[in-house]
Parts: C-alpha cells; sequence; structure tokens
C-alpha cells in the first residue's frame, strides 16, 4: 500500500481543485487523524468551506486504510443533511466531482494513491468487476431508486438528503421505501456513518435525535466495530454542543481569502410595505416593490441581483412582473423538479457561481427565489432584495451576497434592501405561517439597534440570541421506540410517527408527494384501465419501460397536492413540512392520476361507487403519475394555476439516475435535440425505409453489438411480427465510445400511434419482492447461487471488521436458498411447467426469464401450486436445522435469523400461510415437510428475533442483516448482468 500521510492533504487538494486549501482545513485533517474523533461542532462563517468537510473525510478514511479492519475508525459513509433541496444537490455535485477525480483512469500522483487507499477498503468476488473508490447517491423524494450507497456496505460513499428522507430511513420507517426493505437502511445508517449535519440552526430536533441514538445504537458485543460520529456545521450555531471546532474564531488574518470574506460590508436599508389586509392584494403590493426596488439596482452598478421572498407564489408574481417590465429575470425555487434545476444552473452558472469573474459590462441579472438558497448555496450575488424574515435566516440569504468578499475589496458595495409586509410586523399582527412571530420581533430588533450593514463582523450581538430559531426539541427516544420502530415486517399497532423526531414535537410536518409527468398517457387511458386489466396491464407496462425516475419528479405538500388535483387552489411554502392551507371548496371536476408502487401502476378504486376518487384517495409519500396535459409547472417551478403542457423529462432522468438509454415513440415526445420522434403512425405518409432511415438518423450516434441478449432478440422477433418495419434495427445497439456507460436499447412500438422501449441489463430492483426477482434471465443453479452469496457476505463482513461474525454471515449465505428445493418453488422458476421442472438436471436459484408481469407471475405461482404468503426462506430454516448446518455456526440463533429475515420477514413475524397439500423437501439426505408451521406467531423465528435484538441490539442486528442481503443483491445483480452481456 502506497504511503499517504497527514502532511499529503494540502497535494491532494491542489490536484482536486486546482488550488491549495485552508489552514483550518489542513488542521482539522491532523485534528481528526490524531485524536481518531471529529469535532461535535464545527463553527465557520459563511464563504469559509465547510462543504470541504466532505473532501477532509473521503481523505481521512485513505489514511484510514493503513490499519487491520479491526483497528479502522473512520466511517465508511458519510451523510450529509441539510433542508433545503437545492443546497442537497449542490453538495451533491461537490461529491460527484470528487468521485469523478478518483475514478478517473488517467489519475496519477496523490489522486491515485488516495484511490487506490479506497479501493482496498473493499474488494471483488473472483472476477468481478471492483465498484468505484468512491460511490454518490442523493436522497430526494419518495422513489428511491438512488440504491448506489447502499450496494457494497464495504465501499465508501457520500449521501446527500435532507432530513425526513434519510432520517426516517435511520428510524426503520423510510418515506418511499417497502417494508421489507427498512431494516437495510436502518441498519446501513445506524453504523459505520458520519453524520455532517449542515446549518444545524435549521435541524434542531434530528440533532437530537442524532444525539439520543449515539448511546443507543453502541455495539453491544465484541467484535462489532463503533464507527458512528456525528458532526454539526452552522455558520449560526444555536443550541449546539460537544467540542467546537475552531477552539477560537477564524481571524481575518488566517488567510488573505478568508480576510477578505470576513471584512466584506454588505450594507441594507429597511422598507415597510404598506399592503392590504386581503392575501392576494398584499401579494401584488409586495411584488410590484419587489420589482421597484431590483430596477433600482439594475440601473445602478449591480449586475446579479437577488430577490428572495418567502412564498412560492410571491416568487412567481415577482418573476413574471419583471418580465413584464423587460427585466432579465430568472426564477429558482426548491419547489422544482430536480432534473429542471439541474438545467438552470448549467444555464446560468456562469452568472451566478461563487468565484466568477464579475464583468462590468454584464447584462443585468436578476435572480427570484425563496428560502431555498438561503442555507449554504454557493451562489454570489452583487445584492438582494428579500423579504423580512427571522434574524438567522437573513443572515443565511445574505451569505449568498459578496460571499468571496470581491465586491468589496473593488470598493464598489451595493446596498440590499430588506422589505416587510406591514401587515406582518404591526402589532397585534398574526403569526406569519412559515415563520410565526419570529419575523415581527426580527423586525423590531433591526429598528431598535438601527441595522444597517450585515457584513459577518458588522452585526450587533445584543439580543441576538433571543431571535434564534425557535428552540424546538426532539421528544424523548426511548428503548420501547425502538422495539416498535424495529419491527418492520407487520405493522405496528399505535405505530409512533417519526417526525416527531425530525422536527420536534411542536412542529405539524406536512408531507410530500412527489408528482411526475408524463406526455405518453392521457385521462382517456387513465379512465379506461380502471375499467380493464388488459389497459392497466398495458398502462404499467408502458411506465416500467421507463419508470418514474426521482429527478423528474416534484415534490409538493399532500395537502396542496389534493387541492390541485381537485382543480382548487394549492399554494405552498418553499420550506420542508409547511403547509399553506387554501380554499376547501368542493371540486367540480378532477384530475386523473395513477399511483406508481414498486414497479407497478396502481388505480386506487371506491369499489361500493364503481369510480376511481382521485383526491381522498392520495396518502403521503405517494408517487403519483399525471398526463403532461395537467399542467402544474410554469418557468420550471410548481403553478397550479399553470396549463401549458409539462415537458416530458423521462428519459433524460433515467440517464442520469440510471444510465439507461430510452427511446419512447410518440408524438408529443421529443428527442434529446429537439426533433421529434418519428412515430408509427408515419407510416400512413412514409414507406417502412424511409420510416426506418429516419430513426436510424436521429440514432445515428448509436451502432450495433456483436452479440444480442436473447431477451433483445425476443422483443424483436415480436416487433418484426407485428410491424414489420423494424427489421434493419433487429439488433442491441450501444452507444459510441467515449460515453460513461452504455446501455442496451431495443424499439418495439406497442401501437400504430405509440409507442415505448424495451431495455435490458438494468439492477435487479432490490425493492421489489422476491417472487419478482427470481426472474432475472439467468438459470443460476442453486449450489452455485448459495455459494457465491456467501463468498459475498463474509468477505464484506471481514472488510468491515466484524470479525468472526464474518464466518456465521458466509454461512448464512451458503445456506439462505435451501428452501427452494420445494419441488413447488422449482415449477415457478421454469415458468409454471412442471415437466421440465421435474427432468431439470439440477435445482435452481433463479429462473431463466425476465422479469414476466405481475399477472403473468401470479398465473405461474397458481399453476406450481405453491401457496399463498409461503416463504421459502422459512423452508431453508426447517432444512438446514434438519441436516446439522445449523449447528455449525458460532452463533447458530445468529445465522437461523439471518436465512428466516433474508427478504426482510421475521421481524418478528412471518406472513401467515395454509400449506392444504403440503410437500416432502429433500436436502443431503434429510427430508422436512412443507408446511412446518414456522410460519405462526409463536414459532422460534420471532422468539428468536428479540433474542438476538437484546444481544446485538437494534440496529447491529439490522446491520448484520444488510451485509447478508446485500451480498444476495449482488450476487443476483451479477447474474442478471452476465445474461445480459
Amino acid at each position: 500500500m502506497a504511503d499517504l500521510s497527514p502532511g499529503d492533504f494540502a497535494g491532494w487538494f491542489t490536484e482536486l481543485w486546482d488550488h491549495g486549501p485552508f489552514p483550518w482545513q489542513e488542521e482539522l485533517v491532523a485534528q481528526v487523524h490524531e485524536t481518531q474523533e471529529w469535532p461535535g461542532l464545527v463553527d465557520l462563517p459563511t464563504g469559509t468551506g465547510k462543504t470541504s468537510l466532505l473532501d477532509i473525510a473521503v481523505f481521512l478514511q485513505a489514511l484510514d486504510a493503513a490499519n487491520e479492519p479491526a483497528k479502522r475508525t473512520m466511517p465508511r459513509r458519510i451523510v450529509s443533511v441539510v433542508d433545503r433541496r437545492v443546497v442537497v444537490d449542490q453538495t451533491a455535485d461537490r461529491a460527484r466531482r470528487i468521485a469523478k477525480s478518483l475514478a478517473a483512469r488517467e489519475a496519477s500522483g496523490l489522486m491515485a494513491v488516495v484511490a487506490g487507499r479506497l479501493r482496498s477498503l473493499a474488494g471483488a468476488i473472483d472476477d468481478e468487476i471492483t465498484d468505484p473508490p468512491l460511490l454518490v447517491a442523493t436522497l430526494r423524494g419518495a422513489i428511491a431508486k438512488d440504491e448506489s450507497w447502499m450496494r457494497r456496505p464495504d465501499v465508501p460513499a457520500i449521501v446527500s438528503s435532507t432530513i425526513d428522507q434519510v432520517g426516517s430511513r435511520l428510524l426503520f420507517r423510510g418515506y418511499g421505501i417497502s417494508r421489507g426493505m427498512r431494516p437495510i437502511h436502518a441498519g446501513l445508517l445506524g453504523n459505520d456513518v458520519l453524520w455532517l449535519l449542515d446549518e444545524v440552526h435549521l435541524a434542531r430536533p434530528f440533532a437530537d435525535t442524532l444525539a439520543q441514538l449515539r448511546p443507543l445504537r453502541a455495539p453491544r458485543v465484541d467484535g462489532m466495530p463503533d464507527r458512528w460520529q456525528v458532526v454539526e456545521m452552522s455558520a449560526t450555531p444555536t443550541g449546539s454542543t460537544g467540542t467546537r471546532f475552531p477552539a477560537v474564531p477564524l481571524a481575518a488574518d488566517s488567510h488573505p481569502l478568508i480576510g477578505r470574506r470576513l471584512r466584506a460590508t454588505k450594507p441594507v436599508e429597511r422598507h415597510e410595505v404598506k399592503v392590504a389586509s386581503d392575501a392576494a392584494k398584499a401579494d401584488e403590493q409586495l411584488a410590484a416593490e419587489c420589482v421597484t426596488r431590483a430596477r433600482a439596482l439594475v440601473t445602478g452598478r449591480a449586475r446579479t441581483i437577488g430577490v428572495i421572498v418567502n412564498r412560492v407564489d410571491t416568487a412567481r408574481l415577482v418573476h413574471r412582473k419583471l418580465r413584464e417590465a423587460d427585466v432579465d429575470s430568472h426564477l429558482l425555487t426548491g419547489r422544482m423538479r430536480p432534473v429542471d434545476r439541474d438545467a438552470f444552473w448549467a444555464r446560468h452558472r456562469s452568472r451566478l457561481e461563487a468565484g466568477r469573474s464579475r464583468v462590468t459590462d454584464d447584462t443585468p441579472f436578476v435572480l427570484v427565489s425563496t428560502q431555498c438558497i438561503e442555507a449554504g448555496a454557493d451562489l454570489d450575488l452583487d445584492a438582494i432584495v428579500t423579504e423580512a424574515a427571522p434574524l438567522d435566516a437573513l443572515v443565511q440569504r445574505f451569505g449568498r451576497v459578496d460571499r468571496l468578499g470581491d465586491v468589496t475589496h473593488a470598493g464598489e458595495p451595493h446596498t440590499s434592501v430588506v422589505l416587510a409586509r406591514s401587515t406582518a410586523v404591526r402589532e397585534g399582527a398574526p403569526p406569519d405561517p412559515i415563520y410565526e412571530d419570529r419575523l415581527a420581533t426580527t423586525w423590531r430588533w433591526m429598528a431598535e439597534h438601527d441595522v444597517d450593514d450585515f457584513g459577518i463582523r458588522r452585526l450587533p450581538h445584543e439580543g441576538r440570541e433571543a431571535l434564534a430559531a425557535q428552540d424546538e426539541r426532539a421528544p424523548r427516544l426511548l428503548e420501547t421506540h425502538l422495539d416498535q420502530l424495529s419491527q418492520t415486517s407487520h405493522a405496528v399497532s399505535a405505530d409512533p410517527d417519526v417526525a416527531r423526531w425530525l422536527h420536534g414535537d411542536g412542529v405539524e410536518v406536512a408531507p410530500d408527494v412527489q408528482i411526475v409527468w408524463r406526455a405518453d398517457i392521457d385521462d382517456d387511458l387513465i379512465l379506461r384501465a380502471a375499467a380493464d386489466e388488459l389497459v392497466a396491464q398495458e398502462l404499467t407496462a408502458r411506465l416500467a419501460a421507463c419508470p418514474p425516475a426521482s429527478t423528474e419528479a416534484l415534490a409538493v405538500p399532500i395537502g396542496a397536492a389534493r387541492r390541485w388535483l381537485g382543480r382548487r387552489a394549492a399554494p405552498v411554502a418553499d420550506a420542508d413540512g409547511v403547509e399553506l392551507g387554501g380554499v376547501d371548496v368542493p371540486p367540480t371536476t378532477r384530475r386523473p392520476w395513477i399511483a406508481w408502487e414498486r414497479g407497478q401502476a396502481v388505480l386506487r378504486t371506491v369499489d361500493h361507487e364503481d369510480r376511481i376518487d382521485f383526491v381522498t384517495r392520495l396518502r403521503p409519500g405517494d408517487v403519483i403519475v399525471v398526463p403532461s396535459t395537467h399542467g402544474g409547472i410554469t418557468d420550471g417551478t410548481w403553478d397550479p394555476d399553470g396549463s401549458e403542457p409539462v415537458p416530458d423529462v423521462a428519459a433524460i432522468a433515467l440517464h442520469q439516475e440510471q444510465r439507461l438509454d430510452v427511446v419512447r415513440f410518440h408524438p408529443d415526445l421529443v428527442a434529446l435535440d429537439g426533433e421529434p420522434w418519428p412515430t408509427a403512425g408515419d407510416l400512413d405518409v412514409l414507406t417502412a425505409r424511409e420510416w426506418v432511415e429516419r430513426v436510424a438518423a436521429l440514432v445515428g450516434a448509436l451502432r450495433p453489438t456483436e452479440a444480442t441478449p436473447p431477451a433483445v432478440l425476443d422483443a424483436v422477433r415480436t416487433t418484426r411480427e407485428r410491424h414489420q418495419v423494424l427489421a434493419p434495427l433487429g439488433a442491441a445497439w450501444t452507444a459510441p465510445s467515449g460515453r460513461e456507460e452504455a446501455s442496451l436499447i431495443v424499439w418495439t412500438p406497442a401501437a400504430r400511434d405509440e409507442g415505448t422501449t424495451v431495455t435490458t441489463g438494468a439492477p435487479v430492483d432490490t425493492d421489489a419482492d422476491d417472487e419478482a426477482n427470481v426472474f432475472t434471465g439467468d438459470a443460476a443453479p442453486l449450489h452455485r447461487h448459495q455459494e457465491r452469496v456467501g463468498a459475498w457476505a463474509g468477505s464484506m463482513a471481514g472488510r468491515l471488521g466484524l470479525g468472526d461474525l464474518a464466518a456465521d454471515l458466509e454461512l448464512a449465505g451458503c445456506v439462505h436458498d435451501e428452501g427452494k428445493r420445494d419441488p413447488r418453488f422449482q415449477v415457478i422458476l421454469h415458468d409454471g411447467d412442471e415437466l421440465a421442472a421435474a427432468a431439470a438436471p439440477e435445482l435452481l436459484a433463479k429462473s431463466q426469464s425476465r422479469q414476466p408481469s405481475a399477472v403473468r407471475r401470479r398465473q405461474i405461482r397458481r399453476r406450481s401450486g405453491y401457496p399463498r404468503n409461503a416463504r421459502h426462506e422459512l423452508t431453508s430454516l426447517a432444512v438446514i436445522d434438519a441436516t446439522g448446518e445449523l449447528a455449525k455456526g458460532r452463533d447458530a440463533e445468529l445465522v437461523a435469523h439471518l436465512v428466516a429475515s433474508h427478504h426482510g420477514w421475521c421481524r418478528p413475524f412471518a406472513p401467515p400461510v395454509i400449506d392444504g397439500d403440503p410437500v416432502k423437501v429433500r436436502a443431503d439426505g434429510a427430508t422436512v415437510m412443507s408446511d412446518h408451521g414456522l410460519h405462526r406467531i409463536d414459532a422460534a423465528p420471532a422468539e428468536r428475533f428479540w433474542a438476538l435484538t437484546e444481544r446485538y441490539g437494534w440496529y447491529g442486528l439490522a446491520w448484520l442483516e444488510a451485509v447478508l442481503r446485500l451480498g444476495d443483491h449482488r450476487q443476483s445483480e451479477s447474474e442478471a448482468r452476465k445474461e445480459s452481456a
């Protein structure tokens, strides 16, 4: 292993960013490396590089890699949490840049050394391709398909997330996560994690919860490492405890650039706007004043100006009025689809990013936004016009003004403006729906102290503590709560609401739903699907060909979504969990929608009325798909009154998230270059050859591969039989060299006027049930599959430093699927063909078929005679007990539980099953009956779960389960990948 020392950090950082680190960054590396403990609080002014804690944590892992697995102290997963979606995305962008540099083939020098050290933390099984040295994931919204961070528990990863998404997973109740997957998420987040809790003043209750969890999740047995640390970060810390870094505030002379930022002046004037008591008129009046003030700055010397208001509706109104006044205005809010937000940054980064070169003859640029940019967003404005807010929020907003001190250094600071609605700050004013009484209190404090500058060192300190964010605390987290939460396989009576520990008891949190717009569905199709199962299957197939992705989904509070679906007023705030309410008049018409649940389109019907209830059946955390013609987005931002069709960005989102390329033929879809795709309907005016040539021209960069997978051949054969037009394209196609990854594509129009695509080579859906995941397209022999799963689990456990427990994990992997010896299960794996199953030379673990439809799977199961709710993992437990394999374990009870729970059941119960026609299951000279009774609530698995929870802890047991189950997933994915190769 190549030498690496703390002193090499500066060189590596310079290779990464083309400039050296600040002294405080080098000091923190040396301190943590020496003490093996992160400080409890990193207290640094805005603009001094707090986000570089990601870089520091990665480098410290590389240093730690030289130690033996059991002696490593630096956590594998770096979880950055902040409750602002824009900041989540920017943090993820920095993480991706780090990961890309480390994974580059041409990496040399210290970059190659750090990459090699990180790769040494994980390993490959036989000829398996090693994962990148660093994985990066973003958790946002309820479509939990960015699972790269949890592919391998032994591979370093950076996760960027909001509190709701990562916090709910930590507490065994992941929003949008199936019951079966909840223990994996909790196990990975409850162990081997460095929590970077950014802008902690926005997250005091969650910080409390993490502090309470630290002793509760600590390992209870020897051989389980304790790598779990929490670092709070903020430029405006309140109520934080623990060691503080730096020990004394940064001095202006610590570095020339830091001195420039600390000395920056940010002059401001305050103005009270007289507004009407009517909310709509008040919005108009405030927006008009914002426009007046922004235009005044535009006519001055300021070139890049921000207008920051407290509500999305107000931001849209200001944006429209600026456009009407011929001002170059651009709208950015947290209520945008991530793919639209990414496009925004790509277009305007050169005018907004900190560190850019300011040009005095630039055309004026006005950014209209909300509180989504106030925490940590790396943008730099010349001046702002901002609506009044609590002091901590204003400090953060002014942190985006002259962020690096360049304007002050040039001697040209511009005067910003704070505007307050008269109805919000007068005596006796009702509490603000977002900020309650803190907005008015801050306004009065600013007047009393004649605040005229928001520079870091220029705000008065007197009375500021009383203006801090309300000291909302998390309730006490008891062992009994974790007992309830860790029961994930069934609904728990009086199930605790985890929002209490994420946001506090005093905050009423409005959960979000995720809305996805698609151009290839319409109201008529949804209504027909509700009445016709065949149409419903077609609808599911159409969406499954290009499944909803998180980057194309827009998060909206559930109340606002219900009002919009019912065609009523649906205003929203831009702070997570805040519901502004709206007009609750009975809807006259409703917008149809589809729920997307675990790979299926679900139409929730009200049977006694024989109709779809398109409003009240909406549930918290839902992912819903609506026709693009519903409208709802204007200028990239949520607009419940918007009527223009919403662009379908599914293909872009799927490529960004899974590197899968999908070509869908539909009249209302366009290619990425803006040219419309030809459709089968064009055959009315084009010859078959002309149509094919037109398609080929649009995908001219694609080229055929030498080997086409059987699944693709089948799809092409079916297409040829139906249309006789795609024969020249009857092959798998890959992207040309130069693309990061190639994906297989085949075109299969489903009708003459519209169509979808079939893609192959996708990862196994780890959030689906096991019955779906046995159809991988690879007829994997049972003995080989189990042997390889055992190898995966044992190898990962060893590299994690789990000591003797690694042997038990390997044993569990080698026997986990013994229950698939049930003859009826073998019939399932042979597509319902009993004769083929009986004649097969060896038992299978996976089917050679690839992902048949849910309807087809139900038909196969009925034909096999396999009982409803029967679990092969419980039969595995009965078999290994009879054959004596169970007794080989160091902790036989742990091995038994790992086998019984490897699909998420038996925490503590299994589903009830009636095996009316039991069969014999034979293995190694032993025979067990399929009606073994291990599903009973008084059977051993339930009692064993509680005994092992006491022995290993709630999070320790979940972690061990995660290692085995992820080994199973990796092997299944490997089998699917080889089939598609």
